[in-house]
C-alpha cells in the first residue's frame, strides 16, 4: 500500500504529467477494507485485540466501501476534535512493535483514497482510478473479473496499468494476470487456437478422478484433477505462461504446490486442515483464471465482449457444467438418467430454470456416478490420495431419501442443524501423537501427567471413555472421575461417535459463532442439535446423513439409522455411565481453540476440583487433546498443589526435574492456525532456540519480569508453574510456545504474513501463560483459602483480578502491541517510544463512537518499508515496486508481435504495494 508521496513517484517515473511524457495511468486498488490516508500515509482499520487481522467486508462492492472511507474520515475528524485537532494512531515497526502516537490533522490532511486520486488530477496527473474490493486470499468474483475487464478494455493500448492491494503480492499478482490475459487477447497475441473444445469439461471415467500428480515436476505445473477435467489445455498453457511473467512475488501454481505439500506433510491434523483451506482458495483462483483466459479467447476480443453484453459472468452462467466441479456435485441415476441439482446458488438455480433442457444436456455425468466438490471434499477432488479407498456409496432408497448431502443440506430447517450444515465426524484417531508411552482405543492422545493423578486425552467415543475410566479408575480402586470436557462447538453422538456441526463448504474449519459462549448455552444447543436430528429423521424414513472422513482425508456421505436412544448428547452420555455405576462426573468448560481460558473458567474449573474427592482422577479433554487440554492440566495441577500441601504453594513430594522435562520431545504448535497463515508443527528441543538465539530467554520479555515482580510470592510460584508447565509437556509446552514463535518473529527473511501469524499466535501464548502466572499468585495467596478448607476468605479469581487492573493493563498491552515483546535483545531497536500508557490508549478505544471508527477499533499504520524486496526499481514511499521484463517471455517465439510485446513487458503492467 503506497503513501501519497509513493503514488507521485510512481506517476513521475512513468511520466503521467500533463507536461511530460503524457502518459495515462490506470490505477486499480483491489483493497476491500476501507483505507483512510492521514498527513499522507495509509491507515487501515482494525480491532484492537486483533491489530494483525483484517476486518473481512467479502462482497462489499465500491460504492459501499467508498462510503465507508468518507464516514471513516468525517469520525477522524470529529473525534480529533475532542483532542485538540489529533487523532490517536498505531503504527507498526519491521519487526512488529506496535507504538502509539497523536497525528495532527485537520481537514485536508485527511483523505480518502478517491479524494487523493482525484487531487493528483487536479495536480495535472494522468491518472485514473478504480477500487475492485476483492476479499485477501480469495479467488476474485465474475463479477471482479467484469469490472477489470470493462475499465481495462476501454483505455487506450498505451495507457499503463497499475494495482496494489495490501502486501502487493495475491490479488496485485492475480490483478496482473487478468490485465495481461485481456492486453494479449486485444493484440491477437493469446496463442490459443479457437476451438470447438475449449471451455468443455472433460470426462474420461476414473482417469480424472484417479489422477494425482505423480511427481514434484508435475505439481508445480498444477495438473490436479479439477484442473485435468476443466479441458481447455491450451488456455491453461497461457494462463501458466503469464503466471510465470507476473511471478516476482508470488507464482500461484508454486504456492498451491507449497500448500498441497504442507496439507499432505502436516502431523498435525487441524494444522492439516488449515493448509488444506488455504489450498482450495488457490486453486480455485487458478480454476477461475483458466476459465477466464478461455473465455476472453472464445469471443473476437474482450472489448467487443463488453460491447456485445457477454461478460463473463454471463459467459459461467452459461455453461453450469464449470459451476458442477466447484459448487456441487452432479450425479446421474442409472435408472432414469436424470441429473441431481445439488446445492444450487440461487444465481445458478435461476440459470437452470432459463436453459431448461438444454443446459441438462450439457452437464456431463460424474464418472462412475459420483462427482467431486472441491470445497466439500477437496482431498478426492484435487487427486490427494495415491490409492482410491473404497468408500460406502448412498444408493437412493424406494423412499426417496437424496443421494448427496448438498441436498440433504440444502434443505435442512432445524434451529440448530439448519440450511448448509452438515454432521462431521469429530473423533480423530489419526491424530494421536506416536510419541506417547500409552495407547487407548477411542481415546487418542491419553497421557498421564507423572506424579499427579490428571489425565489428558482427545476427543473421544463412548467405547473410548469407557476405556479411559477402566484405565485410571476401575484399575485402580475405583477411584472418582471428574471429566472436563473443553469443547467449544456442540458436539453429538450418534451410536457412541462424536459428530460436530460444520458449514457444508467448509467442513474442516469450527465455526466462529460461538466464540465465549457458555456452558448452559452449549449444553442446549446440543438438546437441540439432537430433537433437530431425530426429527429430520422423520423425513428420511429414521435416518440421517452424516460425513466421514478417512484416514487419507477424503470424505464421504453416509446414512446413519438413528432413534432417541442412538443420539445422544455429551452431557447424556456421561449421565448414562453414572447411572451404569461407573464412577465418574462431568463438568463442561467451553474454552474457543487457541485462547486463553477466561478467568471466570479458571474459577470454574478451581471450583469442581476444590470440591471433589482428594483421591479424583482430573480427566481433560477438547478436540485434539493439544492447546486447551493441555492447559486445562496445568491448571488442575497448580489447584491439587494448592489443596493438598497448602501455602506457600511447593511440590515437596514431587522433584523438580526441571532440567530432564524440558528435553522431552513435544511441539509448541497449536490445535488450528488463523485463516492468515500456517506455521508447521514440527517437534523441537527447546535448548536449540539458545542455539539460534543465545541472548534470548523468556526472561528478557519485560512483562513477565513485571508480573513476577508484582506479587510478594511472584518467583516462587512462578518457579513452580513452570516446573508443572514442563510436566504437562507431552504434547505441549506452553512456556516454550512463546519462545518458538519468537523463533519465527525475528527471523527477517521470513514470509511477512508468517511472521504476523506467529506474532498472533506468541501473543496468544504470552496472554495464557500471563494468565497462568497471574493464577499461581492467586493460589499462593489468602484469596483461595476458603474454597479449600484452610481459613475464611473466598475470594474468587475474577474478583481477585478486578482487584488488581494493572494485571488487565497488562494483558491489553499484549493485544494491543505484541510486537514490542518478542524483540530479541539488542536488534531491530525501536525508532520511537510510545506517546501514550496502555491505560490511556485503552480509554481513548474505548470511549470511540464514530459510525466506522467505533468502540473498540484502531487506525493502523498500513506501509511496510522494511518488507522490500529487491527489484529493479526504488521508490521512497512505494515498496514492492515490480515491472515486468521481457528476459524469458516464451509467446514471443509464437507470434510476430515483439515489439508490441516488448512494450508490454516493459511498460504495461505494474504492481505496488
Amino acid at each position: 500500500m503506497p503513501t501519497m508521496e509513493g503514488i507521485v513517484n510512481v506517476l513521475n517515473h512513468i511520466g503521467a504529467q500533463k507536461k511530460g511524457k503524457q502518459t495515462r495511468v490506470l490505477w486499480h486498488s483491489l483493497r476491500e477494507e476501507p483505507v483512510i490516508y492521514i498527513n499522507g500515509r495509509p491507515f487501515v482499520l482494525r480491532d484492537a485485540e486483533r491489530p494483525f487481522s483484517n476486518l473481512e467486508y467479502t462482497g462489499i462492492n465500491r460504492e459501499r466501501v467508498e462510503q465507508m472511507e468518507f464516514r471513516l474520515k468525517e469520525d477522524i475528524l470529529q473525534e480529533a476534535s475532542r483532542y485538540g485537532n489529533k487523532i490517536l494512531v498505531t503504527d507498526e515497526l519491521p519487526n512488529g512493535q506496535m507504538v502509539d502516537q497523536w497525528e495532527s490533522v485537520i481537514s485536508d490532511t485527511v483523505k480518502t483514497p478517491l479524494e487523493v486520486y482525484e487531487e493528483l488530477q487536479h495536480q495535472g496527473y494522468l491518472v485514473d482510478y478504480e477500487r475492485v474490493p476483492i476479499t485477501d486470499e480469495k479467488a476474485p468474483k465474475e463479477g471482479d473479473f467484469d469490472n477489470l475487464v470493462h475499465r481495462i478494455s476501454q483505455v487506450d493500448m498505451e495507457t499503463e496499468i497499475v494495482f496494489n492491494c495490501q502486501m502487493g503480492r495475491g490479488r496485485t499478482t492475480t490483478g496482473m494476470v487478468i490485465s495481461t490475459l485481456v492486453y494479449l487477447n486485444r493484440i491477437g497475441a493469446s496463442g490459443i487456437p479457437r476451438t470447438s473444445s475449449i471451455g468443455k469439461v472433460f470426462y474420461a471415467g476414473n482417469d480424472v478422478d484417479d489422477y494425482s500428480p505423480s511427481s514434484e515436476e508435475a505439481i508445480l505445473r498444477g495438473e490436479y484433477a479439477v484442473i485435468r477435467s476443466l479441458g481447455g489445455v491450451e488456455g491453461k498453457r497461457q494462463v501458466d505462461k503469464v503466471i510465470d511473467k507476473c511471478d516476482s512475488m508470488q507464482n500461484l501454481r508454486e504456492a498451491i504446490a507449497t500448500y498441497r505439500n504442507s496439507t499432505l506433510r502436516q502431523p498435525d491434523e487441524m494444522k492439516r486442515e488449515a493448509s488444506l483451506s488455504f489450498f482450495v482458495e488457490y486453486l480455485e483462483r487458478y480454476y477461475f483464471l483458466i476459465c477466464f483466459a478461455v473465455y476472453v479467447h472464445s469471443v473476437s476480443s474482450a472489448h467487443q465482449a463488453t460491447s456485445s453484453g457477454v461478460n463473463f459472468s454471463d459467459w459461467m452462467r452459461a455453461r453450469p457444467e464449470l459451476y458442477s466441479i466447484l459448487r456441487r456435485e452432479a450425479v446421474k441415476n442409472p435408472q432414469t438418467g436424470n441429473l441431481g441439482l445439488l446445492a444450487l446458488t440461487r444465481q445458478e438455480q435461476q440459470l437452470v430454470g432459463r436453459e431448461g433442457a438444454d443446459s441438462r444436456e450439457r452437464r456431463a455425468p460424474a464418472s462412475n456416478g459420483e462427482g467431486r466438490l472441491l470445497r466439500r471434499d477437496p482431498m478426492g477432488a484435487l487427486g490427494y490420495s495415491s490409492s482410491k479407498p473404497t468408500l460406502p456409496k448412498i444408493i437412493e432408497s424406494a423412499d426417496g431419501r437424496p443421494h448427496e448431502m448438498d441436498v440433504v443440506a440444502a434443505m435442512r430447517n432445524g434451529e440448530v442443524l439448519g440450511r448448509q450444515t452438515v454432521l462431521k465426524s469429530d473423533h480423530c484417531p489419526g491424530c494421536h501423537n506416536l510419541n506417547l508411552p500409552e495407547r487407548v482405543e477411542g481415546a487418542p492422545n491419553f497421557r498421564e501427567i507423572p506424579g499427579f493423578s490428571v489425565y489428558g486425552v482427545a476427543n473421544p467415543t463412548v467405547d473410548g471413555i469407557r476405556a479411559v475410566i477402566q484405565r485410571v479408575s476401575t484399575s485402580k480402586g475405583n477411584r472418582p472421575i471428574l471429566w472436563h470436557n473443553m469443547r467449544e462447538e456442540p458436539v453429538i453422538y450418534i451410536h457412541g461417535k462424536p459428530f460436530v456441526l460444520r458449514e457444508v463448504e467448509r467442513p474442516y474449519k469450527n465455526m466462529l459463532e460461538y466464540t465465549g459462549i457458555g456452558r448452559d448455552r452449549v449444553e442446549r444447543m446440543e438438546a437441540r442439535l439432537k430433537e433437530d436430528i431425530l426429527r429430520e429423521a422423520e423425513r428420511y424414513d429414521g435416518a440421517i446423513m452424516v460425513i466421514h472422513e478417512t484416514d487419507n482425508g477424503e470424505i464421504f456421505d453416509a446414512w446413519e439409522n438413528v432413534n432417541n436412544e442412538a443420539v445422544l448428547t455429551p452431557l447424556e452420555v456421561y449421565k448414562c455411565l453414572d447411572s451404569e455405576g461407573l464412577p465418574i462426573k462431568y463438568a463442561r468448560v467451553p474454552i474457543t481453540d487457541g485462547k486463553a481460558p477466561k478467568s471466570s473458567d479458571f474459577d470454574t474449573v478451581a471450583f469442581n476440583v476444590a470440591a471433589a474427592c482428594k483421591d479424583a482422577a482430573l480427566v481433560f479433554n477438547c478436540q485434539m487433546g493439544r492447546g486447551r487440554t493441555t492447559t486445562g492440566t496445568v491448571i488442575a495441577c497448580l489447584l491439587r498443589l494448592r489443596i493438598n500441601h497448602g501455602r506457600p504453594i511447593g511440590m515437596p513430594a514431587i522433584q523438580n526435574n526441571h532440567e530432564d522435562t524440558i528435553d522431552a520431545d513435544y511441539s509448541s504448535g497449536e490445535e488450528t492456525m488463523d485463516h492468515n497463515g500456517h506455521l508447521n508443527s514440527e517437534s523441537w528441543k527447546p535448548h536449540t532456540l539458545t542455539e539460534l538465539h543465545p541472548r534470548f530467554d523468556i526472561n528478557d520479555i519485560l512483562l513477565l519480569r513485571k508480573i513476577t515482580r508484582l506479587f510478594d510470592n511472584g518467583i516462587e510460584c512462578r518457579q513452580i508453574l513452570d516446573t508443572v508447565i514442563d510436566k504437562c509437556s507431552a504434547l505441549q509446552n506452553i512456556r516454550q510456545a512463546v519462545l518458538q514463535y519468537t523463533k519465527v518473529i525475528s527471523q527477517q527473511n521470513m514470509e511477512p504474513r508468517v511472521r504476523r501469524v506467529a506474532l498472533n499466535r506468541g501473543a496468544e501464548y504470552l496472554e495464557r501463560y500471563l494468565k497462568l502466572i497471574a493464577f499461581s499468585a492467586y493460589l499462593g495467596s489468602e484469596a483461595f483459602d476458603g474454597f479449600c478448607g484452610q481459613g475464611e476468605t473466598k475470594i474468587s479469581f475474577k474478583n481477585w483480578l478486578q482487584q488488581r487492573p494493572e494485571i488487565q493493563t497488562m494483558k491489553w498491552s499484549i493485544r494491543l502491541r505484541p510486537g514490542r515483546f518478542f524483540t530479541v535483545p539488542d536488534e531491530h531497536k525501536a525508532t520511537c517510544q510510545p506517546l501514550q500508557s496502555d491505560v490511556t490508549m485503552e480509554a481513548i478505544v474505548k470511549a470511540r463512537n464514530g459510525s466506522v471508527l467505533g468502540k473498540g477499533s484502531i487506525l493502523k499504520m498500513y506501509f511496510f518499508p522494511g518488507q522490500r524486496r529487491s527489484s529493479s526499481m526504488n521508490f521512497r514511499g512505494t515498496p514492492h515496486v515490480i515491472k515486468e521484463s521481457p528476459v524469458g517471455w516464451g509467446l514471443r517465439l509464437e507470434f510476430p508481435h515483439l515489439n508490441i510485446l516488448l512494450k508490454v513487458d516493459l511498460k504495461y503492467k505494474k504492481s505496488v504495494t
